[in-house]
């Protein structure tokens, strides 16, 4: 569950809050992409992230997290693909609400510099939480939200990792210290850095060289309750779209999660955002959890 906690918000990890799905060239859409301008300091920037997110119906991306644990020293660096789509609201919906859902579908880890093959899919369809791991044969469903009320789980205050895109510049400015950045500000090797930390901060560099840069830190009462002490987001400069993440908790664990070729509105694979168990569970820990959703059938 942690690792599922540390991803959400990308995700796709908080990828989008508030996402409108828009027909391609409306004006101000390149394609199928909202085009909103260049920004030069970090109010703009705010403001261009509140509408950044129009147009978009789904995204699909390879991702790594690479995870730091200061006080264990061990490093897990996770591979795999993340889905993402805006689907209508439920038919019924009290709230009229579109509902936001993604997958996540991690293949390999990578523990210390030994790699090992580590089916570990996330999936959430608005309603439902769920964890398939084909390897110890275990699905797990919890529900989150009510069907005529779906959550989303990638807002800002709601997503570990927030990735505020189409969120309000004032709910940001209300709960964070932002400050832009440029784009290889924190990327640059120390002088005690060994040739690996050299490599890849390069090739980090490397990655985020055509984005903005944003710094949040939690102000006022929110730094008592916030998890993470920083947070740094890229976005790529064409787009306004999520490129890379990194945080620091109040553990002081760093974390990157990097977006690796995204598409933008292509069909998603048949069964990509799936929350049934497989066809055939024989064999399969299945277990569902309606927490305090005990009125609302599976």
């Amino acid at each position: 569950m942690r690792l599922m906690l540390a991803m959400l918000g990308l995700c796709a990890l908080g990828l989008w809050s508030s996402a409108v799905a828009q027909p391609a060239g409306e004006p101000g859409m390149t394609g199928s992409v909202r085009v909103v301008g260049t920004p030069t300091n970090v109010d703009e920037l705010l403001s261009a992230l509140e509408s950044a997110d129009q147009g978009i119906r789904t995204f699909q991306t390879g991702v790594m997290y690479d995870r730091r644990f200061v006080l264990q020293g061990d490093r897990h660096v996770r591979l795999g693909e993340l889905y993402y789509e805006v689907a209508p609201a439920a038919e019924g919906s009290a709230s009229g609400k579109p509902r936001r859902m993604f997958s996540i579908d991690f293949k390999t880890l990578t523990i210390d510099g030994t790699r090992r093959e580590d089916r570990n899919t996330w999936v959430f369809d608005g309603q439902w939480l769920v964890e398939k791991r084909p390897g110890v044969k275990q699905y797990v469903a919890r529900q989150v939200a009510r069907p005529e009320d779906p959550m989303d789980p990638l807002g800002l205050g709601e997503s570990p990792i927030p990735f505020p895109i189409g969120q309000k510049k004032s709910a940001i400015l209300e709960r964070y210290e932002a400050t832009m950045l440029k784009p290889f500000d924190g990327l640059t090797p120390g002088k005690d850095a060994d040739e690996e930390e050299k490599r890849e901060l390069s090739q980090r560099r490397e990655d985020v060289k055509e984005t903005y840069q944003l710094r949040l830190a939690p102000r006022g009462a929110f730094a008592d309750e916030d998890q993470f002490k920083e947070i740094r987001l890229w976005y790529t400069k064409d787009e306004f779209l999520p490129r890379m993440a990194r945080t620091i908790n109040r553990a002081g664990d760093e974390s990157t999660v990097l977006l690796i070729n995204p598409k933008v509105n292509a069909s998603l694979p048949e069964g990509a955002i799936d929350i049934e168990p497989p066809p055939s569970a024989e064999g399969w820990d299945v277990q569902i959890d309606t927490g305090r959703f005990k009125d609302v059938a599976r």
